[in-house]
């Protein structure tokens, strides 16, 4: 019952740690997009880095 318990925590710990890599790396990613593009280019890169993040979601 332990074991369940210890691998249940540490999912959960290594779900939180995922989460936080990936707003990470989203947000890197739309700071890139406001450095390397400008007026409709700018959208169309928000729209692929929410692209990629709903991708991976799944």
């Amino acid at each position: 019952m332990r074991r369940f318990f210890l691998a249940l925590i540490a999912s959960a710990t290594l779900s939180g740690c995922i989460s936080m890599l990936e707003d990470g790396y989203d947000s890197r990613a739309r700071h890139q997009c406001d450095q390397a593009t400008r007026g409709a280019e700018r959208g169309a890169c928000y729209d692929r880095v929410d692209q990629n993040r709903r991708e991976h979601r799944e």
